[in-house]
């Protein structure tokens, strides 16, 4: 990982089904992030899981994320990825909202309280591709095949994270989807990302 104030690059791997999907990140990296978590910043399981998502995240390291700029962050898969899932914690705090705008379409598929609070409504969408926050936390979707996905942070709030996970095998019914875990793009075959201790 390289970290230059707010724009930065992370590589790393995930499997699915046993072969290596590269994943590289450009665009936000603070230099408060780092590569080794300490405590599961992904709890309680309950807000990161639904009938499409198995298994939450697990505690690895975090990519610091402050928002408030034009940046454009980009995650690309070195092999098209169908239905890949994020999960996102502390989105904005109780008085100071946050947003993601992606280029591509979700839907939102569950929220609930995280670690900084929250709620089961602190997180909205206003758009298809526009994902609001109050201390959200949640996991969203994007429904179809993509080798890249490319978002921006417009407002300003210190401390938000997110991870993305990789669908294994769709069933025939495509609301039901394995996950087949989520990957720190920084860690090679690990799984989560954590928010800012210091979230103020």
């Amino acid at each position: 990982m390289s970290v230059d104030n707010v724009s930065g690059i992370a590589n790393g791997e995930i499997f699915l089904d046993d072969n290596p999907i590269l994943i590289t990140f450009t665009g936000e990296v603070n230099g408060g992030s780092h590569l080794n978590g300490v405590s599961n910043y992904w709890l309680p399981p309950s807000t990161y899981t639904s009938s499409e998502v198995d298994n939450p995240p697990e505690y690895q390291g975090r990519i610091d994320f402050w928002g408030g700029s034009n940046n454009i962050n980009t995650i690309t898969f070195s092999k098209t990825v169908a239905n890949p899932v994020m999960a996102i914690v502390s989105l904005g705090q109780i008085s100071i909202p946050s947003s993601f705008v992606f280029d591509k379409p979700f839907i939102l598929l569950n929220q609930g309280s995280g670690l900084f609070g929250g709620s089961d409504s602190s997180l909205t969408q206003p758009a298809e591709n526009t994902l609001y926050g109050l201390e959200g936390n949640g996991i969203i979707q994007f429904i179809g095949s993509y080798t890249e996905i490319s978002w921006s942070n417009p407002l300003h709030e210190q401390g938000v994270g997110w991870t993305v996970g990789v669908i294994a095998t769709p069933l025939p019914n495509p609301a039901a989807l394995m996950l087949s875990g989520f990957a720190l793009i920084i860690l090679i075959r690990s799984k989560p990302f954590l928010p800012d201790l210091a979230k103020t």
